[in-house]
């Protein structure tokens, strides 16, 4: 039940703040593919964002997080910040439910983002440019 705000931080010390943490927030306008959003995949963290896009397409609603909407009214933007805290308590009062929408999130995580399938895609890339050579 405690919010920090950090600043710049090493990756050291990032690292050790997420697996210190229960959920991930990310109440962003505006995300393509957010890193923030892959690391706290891989730390297992269930996370609630907005439904900008990007994140909406990262987080599965109810399965790895929940989407928070964005409104967008003629002359301004909001992020409903009720139905933010509404979702975070949700999330801290049921741990079972943060536990099982963390660790989807790692599956996630590791199906779709992990250093492992770059690695291979990019293999196969080079693999497939040189055949055609």
């Amino acid at each position: 039940m405690k919010m920090n705000f950090t600043g710049q931080l090493g990756k050291k010390e990032l690292f050790e703040l997420y697996e210190l943490s229960d959920i991930g927030i990310m109440p962003s306008f505006h995300e393509q593919c957010s890193y923030v959003a892959i690391e706290m995949m891989m730390h297992a963290l269930p996370i609630i964002g907005s439904t900008s896009t990007g994140l909406k397409e990262m987080i599965e609603d109810g399965v790895s997080g929940f989407h928070i909407p964005v409104i967008e009214y003629e002359n301004k933007t909001e992020i409903d910040v009720d139905l933010f805290a509404e979702k975070m308590l949700y999330l801290l009062q049921n741990p079972k439910e943060r536990q099982r929408m963390g660790q989807n999130n790692r599956k996630r995580y590791e199906f779709h983002y992990s250093m492992s399938l770059f690695r291979n895609n990019m293999l196969n890339l080079y693999q497939s440019l040189y055949d055609n050579c």
